[in-house]
């Protein structure tokens, strides 16, 4: 699964989100009963037409 970072989000919080990939991928596990690889990525680099759900939280 490819997180994509929010584009207003500081430099700190995203090295926060960085450090805690592994945690997100532990509880989806534990939500979806799903073993799942999180791989956070960089504003913009998912394209808006591709194949793919997109989530946005606030």
């Amino acid at each position: 699964m490819y997180v994509e970072l929010s584009p207003d989000s500081t430099p700190d919080q995203m090295r926060r989100l960085i450090g805690m990939e592994g945690q997100i991928k532990d509880r989806l596990q534990q939500t979806l009963g799903l073993a799942v690889e999180v791989k956070l990525v960089e504003p913009g680099s998912i394209p808006p037409d591709a194949d793919q759900f997109r989530i946005i939280g606030k």
